[in-house]
């Protein structure tokens, strides 16, 4: 008999588990339950002399026969070419990560026998593939007697390499394969090619390891850690190590040197010769993220501290929204402790996924656009641009503020279950706390801890299906969303009236109020006078430290400033940091706040030649034009948000940067003017 790969791949799960529910197949193969039917048919037909058939029964799947039959139709099954099981966007997922992890060219030849089809639609995926590469940074290489490689930094490929990990499966998915729960086909063939189950077990024994000195339980959390550290160890014992500069290593040793020494440990004991750059990246990657807290210090170090960050990207949302938020002292501190994490991954180009961005796009709305507007204003000045799923994440904790209500007392346990991370997993204890008020026991888990833990609850609400790892007891397990559809709401308000015996009414979430802000005639001055000082100068330099002292000595001469070297030091400060070049632009954009600026200033400063800055984990980048921003600490909102205004237009407007470099000072001021002297309509 000579069964299809999608056939065997059936065949396949049944001789294993005799059971299958067709949803959820549907699901694994990616294809219809109508198709699926057809292949049940077709097996029926060509197995009718093994003494074996597949029998539906809607929703389950099961096969009938002896054993005898179905141990004999197990060996005609032979291998599975796993590849055949993989949709078009997999194969192009898979192929990527291969070119991603590779220190040499691969053959188109190599793929269209790995993938099993013609060299003509590899071609084709790599077109594709190809398009996808810039956001990451990256570029292909494609010479029929060199082959294909993707090209750009180390560091680079390895956050492009976790994202497309994260668009290959599901994180359930993901988290099942590491947390040994469910091994699904797709998902091992990824692991097993990219990284092998050697490295898979050692990352696995090293997290272990180092778990007690670590405080974080989110799934996501060590989902991504997991990624980055496997890649790392593969990298290690393939020869193929990054580099880091010796000022980074030290930096992120010295936050946290127990944990440093623990990790040291354990590749003493495994006796595994990984490099000290590797074991500083694994450091930065573990869960938690240790080095994170350091960024909070380094962003104080300019004069900014984050809570002043935060009451500025809430401004921008109340402005944008409406919105009235309660506790803002509360909203303010948890702000900043969601933007030190979400900033000190931009920084590190770490990768963390949300699967939920769509529904946070869908059920937050207008929130969200509000919230992504404000971060790019904001952090635009500092050329930090945060990706969707961290504004995904910052939106889903302001709507979480936004729909927290009083808490009562009663004695229902609920136990939230969320592997898509800490932040989906408050907004769904949010809404439970909403909708049932008197509801006080409610507890928030992560999969592993919940498996760990034998404490009964009353009901269990989980964001994915976890019935194959329900425990041995008469669980109440319901799957929903963190956003509780209609349909959640019945059924958990059903299963509380069956508990309680009463019905609890739906707390409505307050109306949002709206206040807009006045701008008063002093603002509107010192926005105008901004516009009018602003200086397009020519300066000779030939490191950071000569160009910035020249740049302070005028900035003091024109009265711009009263502390020449406060300005120095907090610019300096600012360029150490890195990020500061805007990615193939040739210009680089220095933002600073002191109480010693006179005005909010603009300067823009060309270079007689070129610069190459430094950048701790990417390729040195030529620079000949400078964008300095100053403003007070205490500057108005509306100042800021000007500024922020000309910073985002540096990274949407390319057409901008080529007049900042060459324009006529006629023709900068002219562009400049239209963006700095109308913020409000941006």
């Amino acid at each position: 008999m000579k069964f299809s790969a999608r056939q065997k791949y059936i065949l396949t799960l049944l001789t294993d588990t005799r059971l299958v529910d067709i949803r959820q197949l549907s699901k694994q193969m990616e294809i219809s339950e109508r198709t699926i039917l057809r292949e049940i048919s077709a097996i029926n037909h060509m197995a009718e002399n093994h003494s074996v058939k597949l029998v539906f029964k809607n929703p389950l799947l099961h096969m009938e026969g002896t054993e005898q039959a179905v141990e004999q139709i197990k060996k005609d099954l032979g291998d599975i070419c796993k590849p055949q099981l993989l949709t078009t966007e997999q194969r192009l997922l898979f192929i990527t990560a291969q070119l991603l992890m590779a220190d040499a060219p691969y053959k188109s030849a190599f793929f269209s026998y790995q993938m099993d089809v013609t060299e003509a639609t590899i071609s084709m995926y790599m077109e594709k593939i190809e398009k996808r590469l810039p956001e990451h940074n990256l570029s292909m290489d494609r010479q029929r007697t060199f082959g294909i490689q993707i090209n750009g930094t180390e560091w680079d490929k390895r956050n492009a390499l976790v994202d497309v990990i994260y668009a290959y499966k599901p994180p359930e998915n993901l988290l099942s394969f590491i947390y040994q729960t469910k091994h699904e086909l797709t998902t091992k063939l990824l692991f097993d090619v990219l990284f092998g189950k050697k490295i898979i077990g050692h990352t696995r024994d090293m997290l272990d390891f180092v778990a007690d000195m670590l405080a974080d339980e989110d799934d996501m959390e060590y989902l991504k850690a997991f990624l980055y550290i496997a890649l790392s160890l593969k990298k290690s014992l393939d020869g193929a190590s990054l580099q880091l500069s010796a000022a980074f290593k030290q930096d992120a040793r010295s936050n946290n040197p127990a944990l440093f020494n623990r990790l040291q440990q354990f590749f003493r004991q495994e006796q595994m010769q990984v490099p000290e750059d590797e074991m500083v990246y694994i450091f930065i990657h573990l869960p938690g993220n240790q080095y994170q807290h350091s960024m909070d210090q380094k962003i104080k170090a300019l004069g900014i501290p984050l809570e002043k960050l935060s009451e500025e990207v809430l401004y921008e949302i109340r402005k944008r929204e409406g919105a009235a938020f309660q506790n803002d002292r509360q909203l303010i501190d948890g702000m900043a402790r969601q933007l030190n994490a979400s900033i000190c991954r931009a920084y590190l180009g770490i990768q963390l996924q949300n699967p939920l961005l769509g529904q946070v796009h869908s059920y937050y709305g207008t929130l969200y656009d509000a919230v992504k507007h404000a971060c790019n204003l904001v952090f635009s000045k500092y050329n930090i641009r945060l990706s969707e799923n961290e504004i995904g994440n910052i939106t889903m904790y302001v709507g979480y503020m936004l729909d927290s209500g009083e808490n009562f007392y009663n004695d229902i346990s609920i136990l939230i279950i969320c592997p898509n991370g800490m932040g989906a997993a408050r907004i769904l204890s949010a809404k439970i706390q909403k909708l049932f008020p008197t509801i006080q026991h409610i507890t928030v888990n992560s999969l592993k801890g919940w498996e760990e833990n034998s404490q009964p609850y009353d009901l269990i609400l989980s964001t994915v299906d976890i019935k194959d790892l329900k425990r041995n007891r008469k669980d109440r397990v319901f799957v929903v969303s963190p956003f509780l559809s209609t349909e959640d709401i019945q059924r958990i308000s059903q299963t509380i009236d069956s508990i309680k015996q009463e019905t609890e009414k739906r707390a409505e979430v307050a109306p949002l109020s709206h206040a807009p802000d006045p701008v008063g005639n002093q603002v509107s001055e010192s926005i105008g006078k901004m516009f009018e000082t602003l200086r397009i100068e020519t300066v000779t330099a030939t490191n950071m430290p000569g160009l910035i002292h020249t740049i302070a000595s005028r900035l003091l001469e024109k009265s711009v400033v009263t502390d020449r070297e406060e300005i120095e030091h907090r610019i300096l400060k600012r360029e150490k940091i890195g990020s500061v070049v805007i990615p193939n632009s040739r210009l680089a954009l220095l933002h600073t706040r002191s109480e010693t600026v006179a005005e909010p200033y603009i300067g823009i400063y060309r270079l007689r030649g070129q610069m190459l800055l430094h950048n701790p984990h990417s390729n040195d980048e030529p620079v000949d034009t400078f964008v300095v921003l100053l403003a007070k600490e205490t500057a108005h909102p509306l100042v800021l948000e000007s500024l922020g205004n000309l910073s985002m237009s540096l990274v949407d407007r390319p057409a901008l940067i080529e007049t900042l470099r060459t324009g006529l000072p006629e023709e900068v001021r002219q562009k400049i003017g239209k963006i700095c002297l109308c913020p409000t309509t941006r």
